[in-house]
């Protein structure tokens, strides 16, 4: 049995990791997690492995966090120095500098996930920086990845990311960002339901949900709309407040930050399930490690997503719903409208899906990976 520390950027771990963890425990390692308290993603996950948060400032999402990273650190260094450890899981590049220090002078494993294309985000920030940000980024996490001893990627369309991570280390995996089989909610809304799930940012799309089903609405008044999930920054609050100046605020719920195990009852309630991600060049690279997308499969929800990046993939891979152009809000108001207009096509879309799920794209296909990765890692 191995010792496992998992490093983690936010308050809580995301549910992708929560699965890494839960899977280690019950291969018989001890998993525990080290977390930099400073909030937690949309929907947070439980706690299934024993974690500890380490405080430390933090201003929202900015690249500014970076000026705290020292002493983030020293902190992290304190909790990690205490207790004997045989693999470091990094499961953000911020730590990745401080989990490759660690493992020099101790000769401990580091396996670093990476679970959202990076350079792209960093590249398309609003900032007079954001290429010297790029750069920076991409010289030290490729200075880092030379000391560590397994990588695992997310699916990216054209398979982007794991070509990024060839050549650091043999000991690659792509872990699909997916989700544990779970039993098919009960139908019990009495409305038309429209549901979207996960972090409420512009660059997913969450105000041109918002502007296509005020059109929907005229058409459909008993239509309601679902957010599970809350943001980082003022969009949740934006969102009600042009809900209410389109006068349709008492149509739109906003469930807020849940436990992820409840985010699959909560989208049970759907009828439509939309994944209205905008063309940004984070987005267009996004494949399978869009979780919200085989969350709504799960759930037997069809799915609008977008006609560009490996969307499309998805939908031909699964029949699982159809892809529209997510920047034409009457585009998207449409595409919502006939999926509500015609429930049997919907139906048999989410029943597509969610046979999907049962055969392929569900954790029970993804877990082994993990374990190879991080044992391999162990032995080397």
């Amino acid at each position: 049995m191995a010792s496992v520390r998992v490093l983690f950027h936010r308050s809580h771990l995301n549910p992708r990791i929560e699965l890494f963890s839960e899977t280690l425990t019950a291969e018989g390692h001890d998993v525990t997690a080290l977390c930099w308290d400073r909030g937690g993603s949309s929907n947070a996950a439980g706690e299934t492995v024993p974690t500890t948060r380490i405080l430390g400032p933090s201003i929202g999402v900015s690249m500014l966090n970076a000026l705290f990273l020292p002493l983030v650190y020293i902190r992290f260094l304190r909790a990690l120095w205490r207790e004997e450890t045989d693999l470091i899981l990094c499961a953000h590049l911020s730590l990745l500098p401080l989990a490759v220090f660690v493992g020099a002078l101790s000769g401990t494993a580091v396996v670093y996930d990476v679970v959202d294309p990076r350079i792209e985000d960093y590249a398309e920030r609003d900032s007079l920086f954001a290429p010297l940000s790029s750069w920076a980024v991409k010289t030290v996490e490729r200075g880092c990845l030379r000391a560590v001893q397994g990588i695992t990627v997310i699916d990216t369309a054209d398979d982007v990311v794991r070509a990024r991570y060839e050549g650091f280390t043999s000991n690659i995996a792509v872990i699909y960002n997916l989700p544990k089989l779970k039993s098919r909610p009960d139908r019990v809304d009495t409305h038309e339901t429209v549901v979207y799930a996960g972090v409420l940012d512009d660059r997913k799309g969450v105000t041109a949900l918002l502007e296509a089903f005020a059109l929907a609405h005229r058409e459909r008044p008993e239509t309601r709309l679902l957010y599970v999930g809350d943001s980082v920054d003022d969009t949740a609050d934006q969102l009600r407040q042009r809900a209410e100046e389109l006068d349709i605020r008492g149509a739109v719920e906003f469930a807020g930050r849940v436990d992820y195990d409840e985010v699959h009852t909560l989208i049970g309630r759907g009828d439509v399930a939309a994944a209205p991600y905008q063309p940004v060049p984070m987005n267009r690279i996004i494949r399978w490690n869009a979780r919200k997308i085989p969350d709504y499969m799960n759930a037997e929800l069809p799915v609008v997503v977008p006609d560009f990046g490996g969307f499309p993939d998805i939908v031909d891979a699964t029949e699982c719903g159809v892809a529209v152009d997510t920047t034409d809000v009457e585009e998207l108001r449409d595409a919502l409208g006939d999926l509500l207009d015609d429930p049997n096509y919907a139906r048999q879309l989410g029943s597509n899906g969610r046979l999907a799920v049962e055969e392929r794209y569900n954790w029970e296909r993804e877990q082994s990976k993990v374990v190879h990765v991080v044992e391999t890692a162990l032995l080397d």
